[in-house]
């Protein structure tokens, strides 16, 4: 190695760590939309990244003993960007190759295949470096401290540019096509840094990718199926909107959140009907929070009877594309792209009605399910007002359920569930209303006063009504200190995948 170029051994060092933490965030997103943005794939990706890195540093170690051609790793780095150029053409195959073995051994086997490899290669490039760069053994503490704080600091940047910036404004895959002209580069360097110039067998294998890569990122047209109406990378996850001869559907993170019968004007799904129920308790309409727009499905009913409502929703492209494609109708000044517990914190407002609908089958938000949460809300509640939870469940019997009605049930005196399928066993929303009035009552009363105008709704409500849920629940209280309701949830999250995704084909939710 040309000692002029120790510089930009610590600039390759520097790209390296770059790439690896790149790899890893893009990995959330590149399969985020078939498992759901849950800590299990956290954790899968956390793993495969060490696991991988582990083994490259041994590999590269001998190599790098055995070995001193500038060409290995030249072709290391050049692997690590092939099939990172690959990694989003095969996702999906990888993943269903997988399915039957179900969620957990999907996602960690599928993470294995498709991330390992350019992981365990990047891995590599650290020890043939430390040895190029060694002089003497007086040196090899400073050397080697130097080259993993370089990479260290080049993984923080990319941490915060690839995930705060770069895939919202970008995309994902134009993100990873950059990481591929990334790693090219780096095999180019790799060997200038040996050799002094660049050319033979570097440039006759690197020049057609970046090539191919650069084309990708601005020449490719995406396959546009004309039922796709809108796409878009948001700091939360890829957001889909999906025209169908029936129906409008909101998608997130590849799962269907919410959408819109078109010939009957309303949900696709029962439980709105249920959550908009707890306004008919009320004489008069009054003002309504719901935290977790959507599409807007939850917030129509009461908007429709002349309730004064306001919603929050954490992502603002989901705020930009309810009122876009399913024509929300509340003053966008009501309408607040910001987390809703630190909403409720910060707000000096108080409601009739809160709706919690920030719950869908490929995560829970953990802090607005605990005590803590619960008694936030019920300062923001007017007197006799009601809180309203909807939640996805497998089965009546959940642990989920039982815990969160046990833990409102150390805030509010009354509280209740209403099932939105007779089968005790099935995926199914659930709604739970909280309240200091007796709200099985007061729905009851409304019921029979036939207060609830729309048929459709009215049954679906008595329905749910008459399978109550009684007894005492035998879950655990949930805290900010001891809450694991977004483990208990992957299992749902599978099985709602599993069923709910059957009802539009998979080539059009992610």
């Amino acid at each position: 190695m040309i000692r002029n170029h120790l510089f930009l051994a610590g600039l390759l060092i520097f790209l390296e760590g770059y790439c690896v933490l790149s790899l890893e965030i893009l990995g959330t997103r590149l399969l985020g939309p078939a498992f759901g943005a849950s800590i299990n794939l956290w954790a899968a990706l956390i793993a495969v990244t060490l696991l991988s890195l582990s083994l490259g540093y041994w590999f590269g170690g001998r190599l790098a003993d055995r070995y001193h051609k500038h060409k290995i790793l030249v072709v290391i780095i050049w692997l690590s960007a092939l099939w990172t150029l690959i990694i989003p053409f095969i996702k999906k195959d990888i993943v269903d190759a997988f399915f039957f073995l179900g969620l957990k051994w999907d996602l960690l086997l599928s993470a294995v295949f498709l991330f390992s490899l350019p992981l365990t290669l990047l891995g590599m490039v650290t020890p043939f470096l430390l040895r190029l760069c060694i002089e003497s053994l007086s040196t090899i503490g400073h050397i080697a401290g130097r080259l993993y704080a370089t990479s260290t600091v080049a993984s923080i940047f990319a941490a915060v540019l690839t995930g705060f910036f770069f895939i919202p404004i970008f995309g994902t895959f134009n993100v990873a096509m950059s990481v591929v002209l990334v790693l090219g580069s780096m095999s180019l360097l790799a060997a200038f840094i040996y050799s002094g110039h660049v050319r033979g067998l570097p440039l006759l294998i690197n020049t057609p990718l970046l090539l191919l890569a650069l084309g990708l990122i601005v020449f490719k047209v995406p396959t546009q199926d004309p039922r796709l109406l809108d796409i878009q990378d948001s700091p939360y996850g890829e957001i889909r909107v999906i025209d169908l001869d029936w129906g409008k559907f909101l998608i997130i993170q590849g799962e269907i959140h919410s959408g819109i019968n078109k010939s009957l004007n309303s949900s696709t799904f029962v439980y709105p009907a249920l959550l908009q129920s707890a306004k008919d308790i009320f004489e008069t309409p009054g003002e309504g929070l719901v935290i977790g727009l959507g599409a807007g499905t939850t917030i129509k009913p009461f908007v429709d009877a002349h309730w004064k409502m306001s919603a929050v929703e954490i992502n603002p492209v989901i705020i930009d594309m309810a009122y876009k494609h399913f024509e929300l109708m509340i003053p966008r000044s009501r309408a607040y792209a910001v987390d809703g517990r630190q909403f409720l914190h910060e707000t000096n407002n108080t409601f009739d009605i809160i709706a919690f609908d920030a719950f869908g089958g490929s995560g829970v938000p953990f802090h607005l399910l605990t005590q803590e949460v619960f008694e936030l809300a019920s300062r923001r509640l007017n007197n006799n007002g009601v809180l309203g939870i909807n939640i996805i469940a497998d089965g009546w019997d959940s642990l989920l359920i039982h815990s969160v009605l046990n833990t409102l049930e150390q805030v509010f005196p009354h509280v209740i569930a209403l099932p939105t399928s007779k089968n005790k066993e099935a995926v199914q929303n659930i709604i739970m209303f909280a309240s200091d009035l007796d709200i099985a009552d007061k729905l009851q009363r409304s019921f029979e006063q036939n207060r609830i105008e729309n048929a459709l709704y009215r049954d679906v409500v008595f329905k749910a009504y008459q399978n109550l849920f009684t007894g005492k629940p035998h879950g655990m209280v949930l805290t900010d200190n001891h809450n694991p309701s977004d483990l208990w949830a992957d299992e749902i999250n599978f099985k709602t995948r599993s069923a709910k995704n059957k009802t539009i084909e998979p080539s059009l939710l992610w």
